[in-house]
């Protein structure tokens, strides 16, 4: 390495800044001791992003309006893509100017890119535009496209994941480094996306400590929210079902209630609340996450809920660990995933013993029952609160950033 250290190295993330997920991952560079600058590729300005951002480390330095998520006509955004990853279209020209002039402005020493599509499409733009520099790709989910269609609209219908995988086979293997959340979807990127040479991490999606319930470390049940001996389960995912279809639950949770399960959400169908076993809790802002205040509360449940609205298997959920998934271990509860459709958060789960699989309605009610499995999985969920946080990677991202660097200069 030259004479720069670890300290000051100089980072820039391109992103989505409001994505908790990412949050987390600024968290875990800021915390190796990189000054950090952030680049929001994704989204219009959020006012809470720049007043109320929780890694005070990082700097917010520009909201790039990319032309590709901001056309309105798919077919011309997925063609357009083609031919720019394909090389027979160039770059989009003020989008690469922006970026290449705040890289010099700030000096930048080395780029992390997060998460899945938007992640790929801006590595190919830097390894363009600034090919000297080191350039870490965090795939966080893979694939991130679902067809969920049948038959010839199947074929006809799926151009974006079409475009996903081109993306992905003609550039990762072109990435200096990349991080995988898991060992399954690292093989899967040396499998089905030619990335088997690329050096590569493994670092799950861990949230900051910041975000983590304020509870002993040692065992203690909390106070019952209702007071009656039915066990009591809480919903941590998208409040906002940005996925229509997979974060549409209110069949499970109507099933759960006629297990006599409650079960709270933050977004919970009329019905469900009629049967007495629904609940809602109110939505909660990003600074009641940011301080804990979400996952103090999530803390007094049975258990916290890992699912999606699926009904077959699909490899982006094979290999992926949601943020759900971290939510539930930032509250230090157990952790209840549906079984068949979640094999890398199953073997997690197991493999820390800080929850369980459930198959059905009444097998998670006889699981929640189970007053011994659930004390023990709580004693494991709250030891590994502490060691299962961002801050806690800062030695394997130093580790990993050395050598991408030291490589870079032979």
């Amino acid at each position: 390495m030259d004479s720069k250290t670890a300290k000051n190295l100089r980072c820039l993330i391109i992103g989505p800044l409001a994505n908790h997920a990412f949050i987390g991952r600024v968290a875990a560079f800021a915390a190796a001791g990189y000054d950090i600058y952030l680049i929001d590729g994704t989204t219009d300005y959020v006012e809470w992003l720049a007043n109320d951002y929780p890694i005070k480390q990082a700097k917010i330095i520009s909201f790039l309006e990319d032309p590709y998520y901001r056309e309105p006509s798919k077919n011309k955004r997925f063609f357009f893509e083609f031919l720019r990853i394909m090389g027979l279209l160039a770059e989009d020209r003020p989008m690469s100017q922006q970026i290449s002039c705040l890289v010099k402005k700030y000096e930048i020493d080395f780029i992390v890119t997060h998460y899945g599509t938007h992640a790929i499409h801006f590595s190919r733009i830097l390894k363009r535009i600034t090919p000297d520099i080191p350039v870490i790709n965090i795939i966080n989910l893979v694939p991130s496209s679902i067809n969920m269609r049948t038959g010839l609209s199947k074929v006809l219908l799926g151009s974006s994941g079409r475009i996903e995988m081109l993306s992905y086979r003609k550039w990762l293997k072109k990435i200096d480094g990349v991080i995988y959340a898991n060992e399954k979807m690292k093989k899967y990127a040396a499998d089905k996306l030619r990335a088997g040479n690329v050096e590569y991490a493994i670092l799950p999606d861990y949230l900051p400590m910041a975000f983590y319930a304020k509870i002993s470390p040692e065992f203690k049940q909390q106070e019952r929210i209702i007071n009656d001996s039915n066990p009591k389960v809480i919903f941590l995912g998208a409040p906002e079902r940005y996925g229509s279809v997979i974060d549409s639950l209110d069949k499970e949770f109507m099933e759960l209630a006629k297990a006599n399960i409650h079960i709270f959400s933050a977004t919970i169908a009329h019905d469900v609340i009629a049967t007495g076993f629904g609940h809602y809790y109110p939505l909660m802002s990003n600074s009641d996450v940011f301080t804990g205040k979400l996952a103090t509360f999530a803390a007094q449940f049975d258990a916290a809920l890992v699912t999606y609205n699926i009904e077959q298997r699909h490899e982006r959920f094979r290999t992926t660990f949601p943020t759900r998934l971290f939510s539930a271990i930032s509250a230090g509860v157990p952790i209840a995933i549906r079984g068949g459709f979640f094999d890398a958060c199953e073997e997690f789960v197991v493999e820390h013993q800080i929850g369980f699989v459930y198959d059905s309605a009444p097998d998670l009610r006889t699981k929640l029952n189970d007053r011994n499995l659930l004390q023990q999985c709580r004693i494991n969920v709250r030891k590994k609160m502490i060691e299962m946080c961002a801050e806690n990677q800062k030695n394997e991202i130093r580790h990993f950033v050395d050598k991408l660097i030291n490589k870079n200069l032979l």
